[in-house]
This record gives C-alpha cells, structure tokens and sequence, in this order.
C-alpha cells in the first residue's frame, strides 16, 4: 500500500502521480501480501519440556518478501494489515507425553494460536496438528511458528513429505 499524494486543491495528477497512488494500490489489493513457507528436507529434533522454533527450508509463494533462507525461523511483515496465519506441524510416533504448537508474534505466543495435544497410550498416537488465527500486524512485526512436546527425551518433527507437512502461510 502506498499512502496516497497530497494535491492542494484542483491540482492535476501526473502520470507518476497515477502510478503511484492508484496503480500501485490497485495492484496491491490484486495481490495481497501473503507467504507461505515449508520445511522440506531432514527432521529437527525437539528438546523434551522446551518451546523450539521451527526452521522452514522453501516457500511456496511470498508476494512482500517476508520470509528469507537467512531468517528460516521468521516470518517479518513489511506491509500492516489484518492477516489469517496458520501452522501445521507434525512428529515421528510416540505414545508418551504431550505436544504443542504455536503462532507466535514478536516473540510472544499467541494465546488464540495455541493448540497442546496429549499423546494417547495406543495407536492412535499424536502425529500432529494445526493451528490458526486472525491477527493485525504492523510492518516489522515477527511471526514465529514455535512447537513443544514432553515424550521425555528428544524427539524429532518429521519434514514435508509426511502424512501431515510441516507448513506456514500467512495471508
């Protein structure tokens, strides 16, 4: 979004005027900023009893450049808005304990974004879940997509490629 240009009474746009305040906007709501990122590749181990950010590996779209390989556990908003953000992740099978996921924003969990999950003590173990909210953000504003369990031991957070993938998006 760009502001629109201030004209003093019956001051005429320009073309660059145009470009600027309609173009650009128009194109904007055309294509909203949105992001959605994945981690495809290897498992990353979770520490028993320990709130851990999840590092992605690809994004499948990122129209405001909001994610970045150098910054694989962030996602940083560039343009203010309101935003549906949503997180799945899954685990390797363990009947033991609990597991958690979480959107966070700005290293804070969101407590509309928190799911904790109890593992059962037959087959039918936790494998994973989602979770998901509506939030207004600010540009600069973080998100983080942090997971959680108590298996007593550490335990690995399967990639991309599992029955439930371990996937962002925010739009």
């Amino acid at each position: 979004y760009v502001t629109p240009t201030t004209r003093a009474g019956d001051a005429l746009s320009t073309p660059t005027i145009w470009n600027q305040d309609i173009v650009s906007n128009v194109m904007a709501l055309a294509e909203p900023a949105r992001c959605t990122i994945r981690r495809t590749t290897g498992v990353q181990s979770i520490s028993n009893n320990t709130w851990t950010l999840v590092t992605f590996n690809l994004e499948d779209k990122d129209t405001d450049s909001m994610w970045s390989s150098t910054a694989a556990s962030k996602v940083i908003i560039n343009t203010a808005g309101d935003f549906r953000v949503t997180f799945q992740a899954c685990w390797a099978s363990n009947g033991v304990g609990s597991r958690g996921i979480a959107i966070c924003t700005s290293t804070a969990v969101n407590t509309n974004a928190e799911a904790k999950l109890v593992a059962g003590t037959t087959d039918a173990q936790i494998h994973g879940g989602n979770v998901s909210c509506e939030v207004s953000l600010t540009s600069t504003d973080v998100l983080t997509f942090q997971v959680f369990q108590t298996s007593g031991g550490a335990l690995n957070m399967a990639a991309d490629g599992s029955t439930t993938p371990c996937r962002a998006t925010v739009r």
